[in-house]
């Protein structure tokens, strides 16, 4: 997230994105490069501290390292080959340019080309296997049109991927920031680890994000939040029962006070918890 909102979108520090992109708070920055570049040299961090960590501290401290990512799940918007396509772009972008840097999805490299960095032989070698495990965020379910880019329009992240989101089925364009009550759908947090298992080998998972967002003056009739976190929690273990072979390790609610726009504070459910697999 850091890649696309500071140098893409410009709204997160340094807020660094191309004129004419999502945030008017950008006073310079380059939305077709830095978002890649900032990724790559964000792996090859983690990588390398992975790779002090094990050298050095893992046998006696017993530690295992972990990966985040916030993770969204998609459907297509109808039932045309367009959405389709357009729904797998939208995973190559935001989960395989994490999950596959090595070999980046194929939407990717048509794309972006030259644009997006490349990894030298001993860089491979250190970004290959620098996680024992994946931690993801996840929250909202998107639906995906196929929106091409205007070719006169502002080369960027969103741009390449070449999608339209929305968060309601045959809804309206998704908007920045996005609402403070977003239509949510428990689904997601079953089929995201089942996505893994099929594709990335089925690495342990850990959810450490997931919670309900509400009014920061919210009385004590809170039966949404209650209603959220079953659903959540029922698919968290749906995607253990109905697919025995899940390392799905555990789950965690996520309780912090946050701001999400200049009129509005929220507050991220009330307890920090770990769900076992039992």
């Amino acid at each position: 997230m850091l890649a696309i909102r500071g140098y893409d979108q410009g709204i997160w520090p340094p807020q660094r994105c191309s004129p004419g992109t999502l945030s008017a708070n950008c006073s310079t920055g380059n939305s077709s490069v830095e978002p890649y570049t900032v990724m790559h040299l964000a792996l090859l961090a983690h990588a390398s501290a992975a790779k002090l960590y094990r050298q050095k501290y893992q046998e006696t401290q017993r530690g295992l390292i972990g990966l985040n990512l916030y993770t969204f799940s998609y459907a297509p918007m109808t039932n045309s080959i367009a959405d389709a396509e357009a729904t797998k772009r939208a995973i190559d972008f935001y989960t395989g340019w994490e999950m596959d840097p090595l070999v980046f999805p194929e939407a990717m490299k048509k794309t972006v080309g030259s644009r997006m960095p490349s990894f030298t032989a001993n860089e491979s070698k250190l970004v290959k296997g620098s996680a024992d495990f994946i931690d993801i965020n996840h929250y909202i379910t998107f639906f995906v049109s196929d929106a091409p880019p205007k070719p006169t329009g502002v080369v960027a992240f969103n741009s390449d991927m070449g999608v339209q989101f929305s968060v309601f089925k045959n809804g309206a364009p998704l908007k920045f920031p996005l609402p403070p009550f977003i239509p949510y759908n428990p689904s997601g947090l079953q089929s995201c680890p089942e996505y893994f298992k099929d594709y990335y080998g089925n690495p342990p998972i850990y959810v450490q994000e997931n919670g309900y967002g509400s009014p920061y003056d919210e009385n004590l009739n809170d039966s949404a939040r209650i209603d959220y976190l079953t659903g959540y929690i029922g698919s968290t273990l749906n995607a253990v029962r109905w697919c025995s072979s899940t390392l799905l390790k555990r789950y965690y609610i996520l309780c912090i006070r946050y701001r999400i726009s200049p009129s509005a504070i929220y507050v991220m459910c009330c307890n920090i918890a770990g769900t076992d697999r039992t």
